[in-house]
């Protein structure tokens, strides 16, 4: 009996020997790969890389007393006389990346120019905003540009030439910048010929490899013309292909609607009249779009809502756990939300071009900087406000200082509406709501 007792004793201190020898052996691994990994971040010096759609916008300037009906306007042979032009870059990539490197960020751009007089000049103004690396100058091509029509008293009209983005693809893609980046946001594929033939594989590449490079991933799209080869894509094999490597999903409602449920978003168009697309979506309309994108694949799902502001769903902890290190703020905050918060009152408005872009900066410059999403949000709504106060897409954007004193000023103007799908309730102050699939 006691030989028994004492090979059992020596048996449990065996497992517990082996237990302990484990136990330690997966604390030194741990320490060592977020060693590792936190040897990688430092490594990064660069905050964000904007890739994708880049152009050169030509904007003609009304005076304020142009009276013109849209039939005269545009009336054959009708001369309009306007006052000077605003020259300035266009597109995703250099007006976020340009909005960001105003808020204090670390840009880079990947993009691509012709070697034409257009490249020239968006060269030489992202060049003059700090930003340095990854453009690439391809010969033969042109570069894109846009005629921006903006008359006092209509909307925006564009004359768009694709140029030299048809042709951007994987190829395009600097790896050990990637490697180099915290995060990597590409906008307007829907403009980009190659990156949504095919049923959208080179898109998805561009993801893959910069998931496979360790940043942070984040995209944007654009509106495509339903009579135009990108409206006669299927969006949903696009996105379906593309958002497992999609971290940050963070396109307009009217985008997301259009490329999730299209037949849906085309009945809404037909009962608009005058009014705006968001203002016949609601809450349950988000909510929907939402969880298709996160079926396909999204960890964090935000919908620019214009005038109504920032929709925002992400999924459950145990899958947003999955997303490290992608996930800089706190998960407390980030898991299980579905909030909507509204924009800033602007005092003035010369033009909204770029304010999605520039609201974009917003968010990802308070994701970066660990804020919670509500905060993220109101950082993104904030510089949207501020960028209506120019006609180009950047110049009204402020530092990031100001920017922090605007979010923090609860008695700044805000534009309130009520969300009046069931289930959402007023959020932590008066202007924000929560949504029925919020867990906080």
């Amino acid at each position: 009996m006691l030989c028994c007792y004492a090979i059992a004793s020596a048996e449990i201190m065996w497992v517990s020997t082996i237990h302990v020898l484990c136990a330690t052996m997966h604390y030194l691994l741990t320490q060592t790969i977020e060693g590792e990994h936190e040897m990688a971040e430092k490594q990064r010096d660069i905050d964000i890389i904007c890739g994708g759609h880049a152009a050169v916008d030509i904007i003609p300037r009304f005076s304020a007393d142009c009276s013109a009906s849209a039939e005269e306007m545009f009336k054959p042979g009708r001369l309009i006389n306007v006052d000077e032009a605003d020259v300035v870059t266009g597109g995703s990539a250099p007006n976020t990346g340009i909005a960001l490197r105003k808020l204090g960020m670390k840009v880079a751009l990947l993009i691509r120019v012709g070697d034409d007089h257009f490249g020239r000049i968006a060269r030489d103004i992202i060049g003059k905003a700090g930003i340095k690396e990854a453009i690439r100058v391809v010969s033969g091509e042109g570069t894109s540009y846009t005629l921006v029509i903006s008359p006092p008293g209509f909307d925006r009209m564009f004359f768009h030439s694709p140029g030299s983005n048809n042709n951007f693809s994987s190829e395009d893609v600097d790896q050990t910048l990637l490697e180099r980046a915290r995060l990597f946001h590409l906008g307007y594929p829907p403009l980009m010929r190659n990156l949504y033939a095919d049923g959208g594989k080179e898109l998805a590449k561009v993801f893959q490899m910069a998931k496979e490079a360790g940043a942070i991933t984040s995209l944007d799209l654009a509106l495509p013309d339903p009579n135009s080869p990108a409206g006669k894509v299927d969006w949903g094999e696009v996105l379906g292909r593309t958002l497992p490597f999609a971290d940050i999903f963070i396109p307009s409602v009217e985008e997301a609607m259009f490329c999730t449920q299209r037949g849906k978003c085309e009945a809404i168009r037909k009962t608009l009249g005058n009014r705006d697309f968001v203002d016949a979506v609601d809450g349950s309309d988000c909510a929907e779009i939402a969880d298709i994108c996160m079926q396909w694949g999204a960890q964090i799902v935000v919908l620019k809502c214009g005038h109504k502001g920032y929709y925002i769903r992400t999924v459950h902890a145990c899958r947003l756990n999955q997303m490290k290190p992608a996930l800089v703020g706190k998960m407390a905050d980030w898991a299980g939300r579905e909030i909507w918060v509204p924009p800033y009152k602007a005092e003035r408005v010369a033009s909204a071009t770029g304010s999605g872009d520039c609201s974009i900066a917003g968010f990802l410059a308070a994701y970066l900087k660990g804020e919670s999403p509500e905060r993220a949000a109101l950082f993104a709504n904030a510089v949207g406000c501020q960028n209506l106060a120019a006609m180009d897409a950047v110049s009204g954007v402020r530092g990031w200082q100001e920017t922090v004193e605007m979010v923090n000023d609860t008695a700044a103007p805000r534009l309130d509406f009520q969300v009046s799908s069931p289930g959402w309730r007023p959020g932590s102050d008066k202007h924000s709501w929560v949504g029925p699939k919020d867990t906080v």
